[in-house]
């Protein structure tokens, strides 16, 4: 199994809301290089008065809105223009032109609840970036039906919440295109209690250090599933995991060994290839087979004068079709030698990535791994294999 993740402290974010005029300003700023973006965020007085009033345009039809833009007037944060700042210095004129952008409206019902209920909905991007717009609504229609307007086009996580009673709510991603969105159903449930059995291969023990997981499938953010620290005998069981799907994961906290996970299965559902729905009907108990004589693989980074790289992120990712199962990923950071080794590794086709920052890829997105793909380094390992493999770091966002 895989040692525990290392992790880095995020990079320091600054917001602030502009006047009447259109004017902001932002102090007591850490130097260093940043990217400025503008995010617009519709009244929510507005916003109910273009729901009841169509014709009122405020400058442009229903359907106008503005994109989230970066410093001095781009969509891709590939091209805005980097501001250093420097320890006492007081900058002007950092004008940003925003970008007009064509939203749509996504509509549906929600279900499980009294008429009478008040019920939350909150839609916000599975990857969030700078400027990313966050929709919040109350549903106000008796038979639980809702309309989202000015959505911009990508991938969200729809959720809903009953108000007085926090434990019932539901969760589904969706894909937001160039046209409206209809027919979305939200039926509210309270959170299960997940259980079910590690089983280790004869003669090995549970190491104390030994976790089980769920980390929801489609987002960057690891929290909302849960957690269990397994017993001597390997059962488990983690409770108020909320509505939504997930990826089983399991991992050593402390020191790496060379288990791996073989099959995650629920009777006849393969949770290890299509992960855990919860919502509805209660859940079975779930089996984790782990495998030993996983493979070790060595990593050394070298920058483009050779020289090593400390401190650099290491992620391992599984090809296709693996490459949805976040069971299989593995990550390291290197140390002062320019290395660090990754255990437990499950047989398989791999690509190695070094990082010299904290960037966020998500590999399942296909033209978000295409654009860092060549910078990779392919490895197959097979079990009991003992590999060493040589990275140059994926080139640094401008």
């Amino acid at each position: 199994m895989p040692a525990g993740k290392q992790k880095r402290m995020a990079q320091q974010l600054y917001s602030v809301v502009t006047n009447d005029r259109g004017e902001y300003r932002l102090f007591g700023i850490m130097p260093g290089p940043y990217r400025i973006a503008v995010s617009y965020q519709p009244r929510p007085e507005l916003m109910h008065v273009k729901m009841q009033h169509p014709k009122i345009q405020d400058g442009g039809p229903l359907e106008d809105t503005y994109a989230a833009t970066y410093y001095p007037s781009a969509l891709d944060p590939k091209q805005a223009a980097i501001v250093n700042i420097e320890a006492g210095n007081d900058l002007q004129g950092f004008d940003v032109r925003v970008l007009r952008a064509r939203g749509v409206t996504v509509r549906g019902k929600v279900s499980g609840v009294t008429p009478s209920a008040v019920v939350i909905l909150g839609l916000a991007p599975t990857t969030p970036t700078p400027g990313s717009r966050v929709h919040d609504s109350v549903v106000q229609n008796a038979d639980g039906s809702f309309e989202l307007p000015l959505v911009l086009p990508g991938t969200y996580g729809l959720t809903a919440t009953a108000a007085l009673n926090t434990k019932l709510s539901a969760r589904r991603i969706i894909d937001v295109g160039e046209s409206d969105i209809g027919g979305i159903e939200l039926r509210l449930a309270p959170p299960q209690t997940i259980s079910g059995t590690i089983v280790f291969p004869e003669g090995r023990k549970m190491p104390g250090s030994f976790v089980a997981m769920l980390i929801p499938r489609e987002s960057r953010d690891n929290r909302g599933g849960g957690m269990a620290q397994p017993s001597e005998g390997g059962a488990f069981q983690m409770a108020d995991v909320p509505p939504g799907d997930y990826d089983f994961i399991v991992g050593n906290a402390g020191p790496g060994d060379d288990l791996y996970v073989s099959a995650i299965r629920m009777q006849d559902e393969d949770i290890l290839a299509e992960g855990l729905h919860v919502g509805g009907q209660p859940l079975g108990p779930i089996k984790v087979t782990l495998q030993p004589n996983g493979g070790s693989l060595q990593l050394e980074v070298r920058d483009d004068q050779q020289k090593l790289v400390p401190d650099a992120h290491v992620q391992l990712v599984p090809d296709p079709p693996r490459r949805g199962q976040k069971t299989f990923y593995a990550d390291c950071r290197t140390g002062a030698d320019g290395t660090c080794t990754a255990l437990g590794v499950a047989p398989g086709k791999y690509h190695a990535f070094a990082f010299l920052d904290d960037r966020y890829v998500d590999f399942r997105d296909a033209a978000a791994a295409a654009e860092i793909e060549d910078s990779g380094k392919a490895v197959e390992i097979a079990a009991g294999d003992r590999k060493a493999l040589e990275l140059t770091p994926v080139p640094q966002e401008k």
